[in-house]
């Protein structure tokens, strides 16, 4: 009999901090799997419920069947917590090439990074994408009956100088007869006679927005004629005016979007957000604006980044740990 001995693997000293955790495999039914870093080692802040973005190539899973059309069979799941993370797809960027997924991180350590995996492959699954439950405040007016008065919470706060009636509602036709594209939140007011200077209509609904650091995305549509910088939107959360202006010049009448992205700090919490539009000098006419594919998250400085690692067979999620000692 021979008997063969094999010189043992002798681990380094940075192997031996760490043990591997196997962890059964948390969603049967889907195909594939990548590990997602979240990097947050520049800031020393641990982030709680910290909303992140992934971007990922989904135009190619499609395309090579291995996701559904609608990005419906997305899950992310976090092995610290054990259970699935919330999760939105950014509407309009489902199958392209980049592809954006904001989740919803319930810690990330100061200087340190996160390991959570991202499942797709799944035909039967239905999306679970919900904006609702990511952001600390998300309107998307799709969910409104079209042409429905005062849609969901909002109501008419403040209003100033209309004679002819103001409004707020869920309508994907401008009260001019612009094509939105989409749902939206419009408010505005109309006046039928003579000049009025000073006239507003602004909107609110009820949020809840703890004091923080935060960036809102927003696209804003404005309807206004002639008079340079006289007209223009603005948008606050509690007593912090977020935007107020508009972003074009000259004169004539306007009819355009714009991307609204900023940054901004609460001091104390916010239970209202507030929207609307101005006129300094207003002749007979109307004046609007809407709100359309708004989102309220967390920010920090500087913030942590993603990245997305190589597709692997769905299956057991193995886990590097640090040791103790």
């Amino acid at each position: 009999m021979t008997i063969t001995v094999s010189q043992p693997r002798l681990y380094t000293p940075e192997e031996r901090k760490y043990y591997v955790v196997v962890e059964k495999n948390p969603l049967p039914d889907w195909d594939y799997m990548r590990e997602v870093t979240i990097d947050n080692t520049q800031n020393s802040n641990t982030l709680s419920d910290f909303q992140v973005q992934i971007t990922l190539d989904t135009a190619s899973l499609i395309s090579n069947g291995k996701m559904k059309s609608d990005c419906g069979d997305i899950r992310v799941y976090d092995p610290d917590k054990g259970s699935l993370l919330p999760y939105w797809v950014e509407t309009g960027t489902e199958n392209t090439s980049s592809t954006r997924i904001w989740v919803k991180v319930p810690s990330i350590p100061g200087g340190g990074k996160k390991t959570i995996y991202l499942f797709y492959g799944n035909p039967g699954a239905t999306s679970q994408s919900n904006g609702d439950d990511v952001f600390e405040v998300y309107e998307d007016a799709e969910s409104y009956p079209e042409g429905q008065e005062n849609p969901d919470d909002w109501s008419i706060s403040e209003t100033y100088g209309f004679n002819a009636g103001y409004w707020v509602k869920a309508t994907s036709t401008s009260y001019g007869g612009v094509d939105y594209g989409s749902r939206t939140v419009e408010v505005g007011g109309s006046r039928s006679d003579g000049r009025y200077e000073d006239v507003y209509v602004y909107a609110q609904k009820p949020v809840s927005i703890n004091a923080g650091d935060y960036k809102v995305e927003a696209d804003i549509f404005f309807h206004y004629r002639n008079y340079d910088g006289k007209h223009g939107a603005k948008l606050q959360f509690g007593d912090v005016v977020v935007y107020q202006g508009n972003p074009f010049s000259g004169t004539g009448e306007i009819n355009d979007w714009y991307h609204l992205s900023k940054t901004f700090t609460l001091s104390s919490d916010a239970s209202t957000m507030k929207f609307g539009a101005y006129f300094n000098n207003l002749f007979s006419g109307d004046v609007y604006v809407a709100l359309d594919k708004m989102f309220v998250r967390k920010y920090a400085d500087p913030e942590p980044t993603t990245s997305v690692g190589a597709e692997q067979p769905g299956g057991d999620i193995k886990m590097k740990v640090k040791r103790s000692w």
